[in-house]
């Protein structure tokens, strides 16, 4: 038997993130989990100081020990994946270097990061790497490169909540999940390789939640690509959840209040389950709704079985009986979708008055079906990642472009719900044409559309409300400083709004 020293790293988009995946293989390490360390990062992180970090930690590994490190690669840290493997195996050779993550699972075969690793890990990771890691403790190096196991049984599989530290409780995101796999096939997703899904125990779920609710847990992000798949299973956890979330209104400390947070498909939520969620108090349900097109022709050619009448009634429903906070999805450049059917599924979405609606662009990502389809509809895609949709047989690459600004417009002025007042100026008639005015406007002024300054944005929303849409300046100046000292201490003055000095020129003001 030969001593091991595992480091479990991850590179998290944001500090706030915590790696749910890193925290389920040291759960399931058994006896080896006593040798591991888990050791997370943020992206803004530059790779060579995240590899110096893991260097110093392989350094204080006891000697004659074998340094282990598992990496997670993703689409949004590949790049630094890469720098910080090969620093790795540079400066510290003997170092075993395993890998896993949807962005090295497939296609992986000519790349730098399989070249560079000891082991790479495809699928759901936890049993396989606990046994890669018994396997290398007991001298028994695995002769393949590539270990996979797709599916685990949940039941086989050790929780990995108590990996939370109070730290994560206090500051950072808490994910759990009570199922695997997703039924559908929409060619875009990664899930659709693996239709198969799996529930972990209820019961045995539900005294896990209760166990993070007696730590302090209040806000839970579910990872489950579909929760709402089971009406039945759907209630009782919401049950459950909804006694805590009245419990809660009633705590002092003002951050105690419940948030959930799920992944549901609109068309799937039968009355019963309406009705549980209008009981929530306000903020309580976040739901992520994926709605992604209203063109049929689109549905039907990326394998997404939607019925739209069914969306549109239960958000319909959501946003008129319900408190629950509302983060619709739709997606620029599939298939059989061009610019007048996308502005005509954007306009329809955002009368449904989502809080949120997130415009995507198209991508393709590794492993997911689209690869198939790609030809037969023109989609062309950009060879870096995100792995973005650069034009299609029915949307050019100008217009996406002109869509992908429009998105950044819309998250500025809309989803970060700064311009209550402000919005309903731009929501009448036509939203897409409005925003899409707004947002080439505003990039004709500053040359970009991100690091605007709020003040800026307040001047150009000024500028392009009078000179675009025709509305009583007053009219414009009462909401936007409305909106703009709603927040309690800003004492910016608006000297673009000032009345009473002498005419100027806001188009020369601005053009300075």
């Amino acid at each position: 038997m030969h001593e091991i020293s595992i480091i479990l790293a991850a590179v998290n988009a944001r500090y706030s993130h915590t790696s749910f995946g890193m925290r389920n293989l040291r759960a399931n390490l058994g006896s080896f989990r006593a040798a591991s360390v888990l050791r997370e990062f943020a992206i803004r992180q530059s790779p060579a100081e995240i590899a110096k970090q893991l260097l110093a930690e392989i350094e204080t590994c006891p000697t004659g020990t074998k340094p282990l490190i598992a990496l997670g690669v993703y689409i949004w840290n590949r790049g630094h994946c890469e720098e910080i493997v090969r620093r790795i195996k540079s400066e510290a050779p003997t170092t075993l270097v395993v890998l896993g993550g949807p962005e090295i699972a497939y296609d992986y075969e000519a790349t730098m990061l399989f070249r560079q690793c000891d082991y790479l890990i495809r699928g759901e990771g936890e049993l396989v790497f606990a046994k890669l890691v018994a396997d290398i403790a007991e001298g028994n190096l695995p002769t393949a490169k590539v270990l996979e196991d797709k599916t685990p049984d949940p039941m086989l599989l050790a929780s990995p909540y108590d990996e939370y530290t109070e730290d994560d409780i206090a500051h950072r995101m808490i994910y759990v999940e009570s199922s695997r796999g997703c039924p559908f096939s929409c060619a875009f997703c990664m899930s659709a390789q693996d239709r198969s899904v799996r529930t972990f125990a209820l019961d045995d779920f539900l005294d896990q939640m209760q166990s993070l609710l007696y730590r302090g847990v209040r806000h839970f992000r579910f990872v489950d690509r579909t929760f709402n798949l089971s009406a039945a299973r759907v209630l009782q956890v919401l049950d459950f959840f909804y006694a805590h979330a009245i419990t809660c209104q009633h705590e002092e400390n003002r951050f105690a209040r419940m948030v959930l947070h799920f992944e549901i498909m609109p068309d799937r939520l039968p009355q019963k389950v309406l009705d549980k969620m209008t009981l929530f108090p306000p903020g309580s349900l976040h739901l992520e709704v994926g709605v992604q097109s209203f063109n049929t022709d689109t549905l039907a050619a990326i394998g997404r079985r939607q019925n739209l009448k069914a969306t549109t009634r239960n958000l319909q429903f959501l946003r008129t009986h319900t408190k629950a906070e509302i983060h619709a999805d739709l997606i620029a450049g599939l298939p059989c979708e061009g610019w007048d059917s996308f502005a005509a599924g954007f306009d329809r979405l955002v009368m449904l008055r989502p809080q949120e609606l997130q415009l995507g662009i198209l991508k393709r990502l590794r492993g997911a079906p689209i690869t198939k389809i790609e030809q037969q509809y023109g989609l062309q895609f950009s060879e870096e990642p995100p792995y973005e949709v650069i034009r299609t047989a029915h949307m050019s690459g100008t217009e996406l472009l002109q869509i992908k600004r429009m998105a950044h417009c819309f998250e500025l002025v809309h989803n970060r719900g700064r311009f209550p007042e402000t919005l309903p100026l731009l929501l009448q008639d036509s939203p897409f044409a409005n925003f899409m005015a707004l947002s080439e406007f505003i990039f004709e002024k500053a040359g970009r559309m991100h690091g605007i300054a709020y003040y800026t944005l307040v001047e150009y929303l000024y500028a392009f409300l009078c000179r675009q849409q025709r509305i009583p300046e007053a009219q414009i100046a009462c909401a936007l400083k409305n909106d703009f000292y709603r927040k309690p201490g800003r004492k910016e003055y608006l000297s673009f709004l000032d009345t009473s000095r002498p005419e100027v020129s806001l188009e020369s003001e601005l053009a300075n």
